[in-house]
């Protein structure tokens, strides 16, 4: 943490808080498993120190194999420390946490933490039923709605609100719903319960941010590119949030983690530091 300290700047990092849970996977690919009880390891981005995002890269040297901070080759401007036990440690809100990724072309880092933020805490808890997607049987019925999302923090991929919800889209059928009134328990959780009890310092730093919520393709033809489209089709704002499944394949080096099909497949547990979080 030294080196980060010796370097101040007047321009502050912004951080993005998000959360993984040990059904990533299957939460990203269907948004199932509304009433299993998860183990949640919270993840943002961290500005203990006021440094920008591009001073913390130049401050960091680049690798291009083995452990370390990579340049992300799907996304301008973005940098993820990929490997099984890469340097990636930081402090903040008094805790340990670890760098995900560090994105230049909007100065956020995110973070997650390192260790258990909360034990079984529901996904969704079943009280979010009405005349809309949530009363549709594959859209949760008595154990809970399986969409993370509100009506009024969904949107396009243009930032256009999104009031209705086309289950083609995910697989169904052409029909339209309404979605929910409310956030998912879990999203609920993070947004209220855990961001109110960090401190205001900490609190100061986190963003109200964009985050990728489509539903990908798993099928083994499917390019890690067209995922990454696949899922930055439909977004959600909050403070925090879940990982989407591309974000946890970009951290493995295994050269046969291509896909979320080879995802799926395991083939990117190994060489990647994200994996003893039992994801």
């Amino acid at each position: 943490m030294r080196r980060y300290r010796s370097r101040r700047r007047n321009k502050q990092r912004r951080i993005i808080i998000v959360s993984i849970c040990s059904l990533l996977l299957i939460m990203t690919v269907g948004y199932a498993a509304m009433q299993t009880n998860l183990s949640i390891n919270a993840k943002g981005n961290v500005i203990e120190n006021g440094m920008s995002a591009e001073a913390f890269i130049d401050s960091i040297p680049l690798v291009t194999e083995g452990d370390g901070l990579y340049a992300d080759t799907y996304e301008e401007g973005r940098y993820i420390y990929r490997g099984s036990a890469p340097d990636n440690y930081v402090s903040f809100n008094g805790k340990v946490w670890r760098i995900l990724s560090i994105n230049t072309s909007n100065n956020t880092i995110k973070i997650v933490r390192s260790g258990i933020l909360v034990e079984g805490q529901l996904y969704d808890g079943g009280s979010r039923f009405d005349n809309g997607y949530c009363n549709v049987p594959y859209g949760g019925g008595s154990t809970g709605c399986n969409i993370w999302e509100s009506s009024s923090t969904l949107y396009n991929s243009n930032m256009s609100p999104i009031s209705a919800l086309d289950r083609y889209y995910y697989g169904y059928s052409n029909d339209t719903y309404a979605l929910p009134t409310e956030e998912a328990d879990l999203n609920i959780y993070l947004n209220i319960t855990y961001y109110d009890s960090m401190i205001e310092k900490a609190q100061s730093r986190i963003i109200n941010g964009i985050y990728k919520a489509g539903i990908p393709n798993y099928d083994s033809g499917v390019s890690l590119t067209q995922n990454i489209e696949q899922v930055s089709s439909v977004l959600w704002q909050g403070k925090v949030a879940l990982l989407d499944v591309t974000e946890y394949i970009r951290t493995s080096t295994n050269t046969s983690c291509i896909n979320i099909y080879q995802a799926l497949q395991g083939n990117c547990s190994s060489n990647n530091w994200l994996q003893v979080y039992g994801l």
